[in-house]
């Protein structure tokens, strides 16, 4: 009877074990299918139709003939704000989460004793972590509050959607060329400094295009989102 309960077990095992695995290689499916979708619509637009042209640009290829390519410095500002009294709320970067308060997450990091003359980031700024630029780890703030000075914090001159920027900057190719433009004393400490994000060049559609790009983005991402929880 031992035996027999024993042979059951293992088979429900290898059946779950299955299970787990078709599962796994979904959710993956679903996470590629997202990044190729977003970086076919930051890069090709909505429009599949539209006449394309050679933007001149070797990380960006093709682009909708009415887009243009424009250098970051054009579309970012970095602020260079300080708290005065630090009674802000302390703010940390998060790859799963973005930027959030540093009381939300699991793990929280040191705290400096001080925060009196610490970056100051707002609701809708670009924040960096200039160290792990390359991996992804940046987003657009939903919170006020300060950050850490090995962030860089930056805001738009009027002529981007910041959203669409992030989406645009977590493409592969872009991080690729943040990973060009990262300098440092060694591997694994190399950061993203503003000139070298500055210099790079971009896709770049009309405001409407983008704002519309960026509701189209939300909403798909949603739903794969809810697809893969």
């Amino acid at each position: 009877l031992q035996w027999h309960i024993v042979e059951n077990i293992q088979s429900e095992e290898r059946k779950v074990d299955v299970l787990i695995t078709n599962v796994q290689a979904q959710i993956e499916k679903l996470k590629a299918y997202k990044q190729s979708m977003i970086t076919e619509i930051v890069t090709k637009g909505l429009n599949p139709t539209v006449p394309m042209k050679d933007s001149g640009v070797e990380w960006i290829g093709r682009i909708p003939e009415q887009w243009c390519t424009i250098r970051v410095k054009y579309l970012l500002q970095e602020r260079k704000e300080r708290s005065v009294d630090g009674l802000e709320e302390p703010l940390s970067m998060s790859q799963k989460l973005g930027l959030v308060p540093t009381r939300m997450l699991d793990m929280i990091p040191n705290m400096a004793s001080s925060f009196v003359g610490a970056k100051l980031a707002y609701v809708d700024d670009l924040v960096f972590n200039k160290l792990k630029a390359h991996l992804g780890v940046f987003s657009v703030s939903k919170y006020d509050g300060l950050v850490s000075p090995d962030y860089a914090v930056y805001y738009s001159t009027d002529k981007v959607h910041l959203k669409y920027l992030e989406y645009l900057f977590k493409t592969p190719q872009c991080i690729s060329e943040f990973r060009k433009r990262s300098t440092g004393i060694a591997a694994g400490l190399t950061r993203l400094y503003t000139d070298g994000l500055f210099a790079i060049e971009c896709p770049f559609p009309g405001m409407d295009e983008q704002l519309a790009i960026v509701e189209h983005l939300n909403k798909k991402c949603a739903q794969i989102d809810r697809l893969i929880a």
